[in-house]
């Protein structure tokens, strides 16, 4: 092995990327913390399990009896300044025990250890184990472990071999099945892997790990492809100590579904848009999880630090690898997880909202890539108010005690909204002139109202000249000879080219007309891949703008 690791160099390898954090703005916000305590993805102590401080490294080599462990003892320095993982000793054995430890080291990886002959036989998982018949993960052998390693969870120094933090993700006991130089089968007996059996098989290099094909233990269930739950608009800030309050942050609303070895983004379309987000398509090793479905959305920060939906458009309609790849490094992207609905093989959208927000704070590690949304309980006017210092599109307000309704909207999450936009259909397009000859002029767009789809407003401001060219290359194949609606007065617009009613954009606006109930002052946000038409229902104006009126 340690042949192939000069020749091909460390696999677990990993790569930096531009920190983002959203902490300060929580903060300006007025949200308290609400995680008060360690989460179990918090870093442990250096000093955790530090078993030996006493003896000098010569002595541990001394005193180490078995000659299995001479290559464990041999990568690491033990002692005052040494590492912090346990060195041999008389801890006794059941003789059939197992532990998996999530190892996140230079690159993460699972590392399976199984006992035999007084210690603890190891193989390194970068995915870790399958849960899926016919899926085969490599699995590369090390070095046995002592027993004591079997306790072991704390941060190994940098510096030292394996460097990097070490918590246990199951363990419990095992049944050897076969136990051969080239195949290793065994039946686990933990928490996660309740009776589920595995081949261990030797390939030439490495191992390959797999299920049993006469596998007989329920496995974690396959998550549920849910629709996300929806807020109802209209609302006004209020006090409640039956509800919290979260920022309304200007992203793409996306579900992460993920497992050991890897995640992937779905848009409320349910298309799959993990390639365009390839400095986020790692989390899943950030939370503790065998498989999980997280709620959250997409988002990148302009130059002030805010969250932009104009900057995040810049990386959405990519499909270049090569491009896509240059613009993350210019425009990072981070998810902002807010709720947890599937965990290892169990649907989670029946709990309380308190209980699955306590479920994500326990799985979830944060860094500059994976962020939990923050809240405010009870103080809703005053969070509203913080929203509104910080330029936030709005709040979202959700009753304690609720479910998680998929597809659905429901009165238990209410949309508090400061700027008035709309998701609008668009109908078609006036010719463009000047400047804008050979383009559109204006997008005809529509929204629905009282379960029809109405002409609201033609937009013709909030466009770059890139985005133009962009929006005719999309609108083109969409031509129509007619409205793709029954409105007179819209066969009326001079010059209008009409399309199928197929792409979703969103508008900011001032207010509706009284006299055609059309948008006054619109602009164009963005275009939304991720909204359906039928999505497209008719809004209230923010909540001031209401107020103004009466």
């Amino acid at each position: 092995m340690w042949d192939r690791f000069t020749e091909v160099g460390d696999l677990f390898e990993g790569v930096r990327t531009e920190e983002m954090d959203l902490t300060n703005a929580f903060e300006a916000l007025g949200v308290k913390d609400v995680d008060e305590g360690p989460r179990s993805n918090t870093p442990l102590p250096r000093t955790a399990a530090r078993t030996t401080k006493e003896k000098t490294q010569d002595e541990i080599v001394a005193t180490s009896k078995d000659p299995a462990l001479y290559e464990y003892v041999r990568r690491r320095e033990f002692g005052e300044e040494g590492t912090t993982e346990p060195a041999p000793g008389d801890t006794p054995g059941t003789g059939n025990s197992f532990v998996i430890q999530k190892h996140r080291a230079t690159r993460l990886h699972y590392d399976v250890r199984l006992e035999r002959e007084g210690g603890l036989w190891s193989w390194a998982v970068p995915r870790g184990l399958p849960i899926q018949k016919g899926d085969k993960r490599l699995a590369v052998q090390t070095e046995v472990h002592p027993l004591e390693y079997g306790a072991f969870e704390g941060t190994i120094p940098e510096g030292h071999y394996g460097a990097g933090e070490v918590r246990i993700f199951d363990d419990g006991w095992f049944e050897p099945i076969e136990w051969t130089d080239r195949k290793v089968s065994f039946k686990l007996h933990g928490r996660r892997y309740p009776g589920v059996e595995y081949h261990f098989v030797k390939t030439r290099t490495d191992w390959l790990a797999f299920l049993a094909s006469a596998q007989d233990a329920p496995l974690p269930a396959a998550p549920i492809r849910y629709q996300p739950m929806l807020a109802e608009g209209g609302g006004e800030p209020f006090d409640d100590p039956r509800w919290w309050f979260e920022p309304k942050l200007d992203g793409i609303r996306a579900l992460a579904e993920m497992e050991t070895g890897g995640t992937v983004f779905r848009t409320r379309r349910g298309r799959d848009v993990t390639f365009q987000y390839p400095d986020v398509h790692m989390i899943h090793e950030l939370v503790d999880q065998v498989n999980a479905v997280l709620d959250g959305e997409l988002i990148a920060v302009d130059a002030e630090g805010k969250t932009s939906f104009e900057t995040l458009q810049q990386r959405m309609n990519l499909q270049n690898e090569r491009e896509i790849k240059r613009v993350a490094k210019q425009i990072p992207v981070a998810f902002v997880a807010f709720d947890l609905l599937w965990l290892d093989g169990r649907d989670t959208t029946g709990l309380s909202l308190e209980e699955r927000r306590e479920l994500l704070q326990l799985i979830v590690e944060e860094d500059h890539r994976l962020q939990l949304m923050g809240f405010e309980e009870e103080n809703g006017k005053a969070f509203v108010d913080g929203a509104r210092a910080l330029g936030l599109e709005g709040v979202v307000a959700k009753k304690k005690g609720s479910k998680y309704v998929p597809g659905r909207r429901s009165p238990d999450w209410r949309k508090i909204k400061l700027i008035s936009t709309q998701d609008c259909v668009i109908l078609g397009w006036t010719p463009g002139q000047g400047g804008r000859a050979g383009s559109f002029g204006a997008l005809l767009v529509g929204a629905i109202d009282g379960g029809e789809l109405r002409w609201v407003g033609q937009v013709g401001t909030g466009f770059t000249q890139r985005l133009l060219e962009q929006l005719m290359e999309q609108l083109a194949p969409l031509v129509r000879d007619d409205p793709p609606i029954d409105d007179p007065a819209l066969r009326k617009v001079k010059g209008a080219t009409f399309v199928e009613p197929e792409l979703v954009c969103e508008v900011e606006y001032l207010e509706y007309t009284k006299s055609t109930r059309k948008m006054r002052a619109p602009s164009f946000r963005g275009l939304r891949p991720d909204k359906t038409p039928d999505e497209c229902v008719l809004e209230p104006p923010a909540f001031d703008k209401v107020r103004k009126k009466r």
